[in-house]
């Protein structure tokens, strides 16, 4: 990587001034307007519908998520190897 000596030389003496396009313009009597809060103009929604079970059910069927019975699910017998494995196991601590 090539440095160039100029930059690494500089003293804090010899830094660049800003130009007219850097400069911001200071006025001590400048006064900033209080706006309110957007949040305090907001009227709270007055409109609340009951939803339907049958448009719950409608929504729940057109969602790209499997919805699981987890008690339907918990009753399954599991059987994959690694769950034979670690019920034979059990067993046989259980045993001892």
């Amino acid at each position: 990587m090539l440095v160039d000596d100029s930059s690494i030389n500089k003293t804090a003496n010899d830094i660049e001034p800003s130009t007219a396009e850097d400069a911001i313009d200071y006025d001590p009597n400048e006064t900033i307007e209080e706006c309110p809060p957007v949040v305090d103009d907001q009227q709270p929604s007055t409109h609340q519908t009951p939803i339907d079970k049958s448009i719950l059910k409608q929504r729940l069927k057109k969602s790209p998520f499997r919805w699981v019975d987890f008690k339907a699910f918990y009753d399954i017998h599991l059987s994959t190897p690694v769950h034979n494995k670690y019920l034979k196991r059990h067993e046989v601590k259980r045993l001892q």
